[in-house]
């Protein structure tokens, strides 16, 4: 592995691709380095990639995740918090971390992570630049539909080795996530991130596979809290939440300008499709959501 994790050459070259600030592409450096550390880990097999990070660097998608790495674990019933502070402990070249985890009931464990990229000098002082956010989920739906091919990270910002393998979700199964996140919480990016899947993977994507996940997916976890304070008990009822229209017409449009600039970053590159396609216009995440539910809905019972 390269002695270098990042230069000012390829940060340079990713404030103009990307669009976003110095100090987010630090962020996405160090998010991108533990996903590359955690790939050649010794216990690599244990550790399942899902979430924004493997939609935006496997599966294309031009909304960025910035600071967010979230993972399956595998051994649900052995993991220990401070086996995922000494997965995510780094000392590599020229990146060093340190995370600590803490154990959430039944979810998982949230952790912390501080990094360091030997020669990389941002102007703010803000703490939180060099921090991570890091899941680490054992719910034992959540990987269904191992991929029958690898799957390749890709990060530009990387020194070295940018393009690596990586063990994550599929697409049907990571759109099938989507679908049960939006249904349960109340947060715009699981919208966007259906929409991206509908608009690049519609074409391909078996609907029917999908379903399946959803309605598995939901057998296993229908007791857990999200889907309990909703009321939602069964399948039928996730399509009144995924289309209601006050939840749409709230998240999508009442809020969109400020959702838009404060929680989504997309690629300059997203104006460039057609007025119709772009996802940074909410009328468009809507009517492309709204449009993949329709495939989906006929197969869900």
């Amino acid at each position: 592995m390269s002695e270098v994790v990042t230069t000012d050459e390829l940060l340079d070259a990713g404030e103009a691709r990307t669009g976003l600030t110095r100090a987010q592409l630090v962020r996405m450096v160090g998010k991108s380095a533990a996903i590359r550390h955690i790939a050649g880990h010794e216990h690599r097999e244990q550790f399942v990639l899902k979430g924004g990070s493997l939609l935006t660097h496997v599966y294309g998608s031009p909304r960025q995740s910035i600071a967010d790495a979230d993972y399956v674990h595998l051994e649900p019933d052995t993991v220990k918090s401070p086996d995922l502070d000494d997965a995510f402990t780094v000392n590599e070249g020229g990146f060093a971390m340190s995370a600590v985890f803490r154990y959430e009931y039944e979810k998982g464990f949230k952790g912390r992570a501080v990094f360091e990229i030997e020669g990389v000098e941002i102007t703010t002082r803000d703490r939180k630049t060099r921090e991570l956010n890091v899941t680490i989920s054992i719910r034992r739906g959540e990987w269904l539909d191992p991929s029958d091919k690898p799957l390749v990270y890709r990060d530009h910002l990387l020194a070295g080795e940018s393009t690596f393998e990586v063990q994550g979700l599929t697409i049907a199964e990571l759109s099938a996530e989507k679908v049960l996140a939006w249904c349960s919480k109340d947060l715009s990016k699981h919208l966007v991130d259906v929409a991206y899947v509908e608009r690049e993977h519609g074409a391909g994507l078996d609907y029917e596979r999908v379903a399946d996940l959803v309605g598995k997916k939901f057998a296993i976890e229908k007791n857990d809290y999200r889907y309990r304070a909703l009321g939602l008990t069964s399948v039928r009822q996730l399509g009144t939440r995924f289309t209601d229209a006050d939840r749409l017409r709230n998240l999508l449009h009442r809020d969109w300008a400020r959702v838009a600039t404060d929680e989504l970053f997309f690629l300059p590159g997203e104006q460039t499709h057609g007025e119709g396609e772009r996802l940074t216009e909410a009328v468009n995440v809507e009517r492309l959501a709204l449009a993949y539910w329709s495939k989906l809905a006929p197969y869900l019972s």
